[in-house]
């Protein structure tokens, strides 16, 4: 499985709010389907675009990750 980022806007407090997430999936469509199955309420929260992570790092403990 890869690692994917899920660009989308959340509806918090009156106005549309950009957020990450990120989720493994075997491609857009199946991380779609993912994010859609935990975000089930369409009207507050909408994707704006998904895309595999071109590359991330992680210290050797595995608290700290950059994408």
């Amino acid at each position: 499985m890869k690692l994917f980022s899920v660009a989308c806007e959340r509806f918090v407090r009156g106005k549309w709010v950009p957020d990450l997430n990120y989720l493994h999936a075997e491609d857009a469509g199946h991380a779609r389907v993912q994010f859609c199955a935990a975000n089930p309420n369409r009207a507050v929260c909408k994707i704006v675009g998904i895309g595999p992570v071109i590359g991330y790092n992680a210290d050797d403990r595995g608290e700290n990750v950059s994408v």
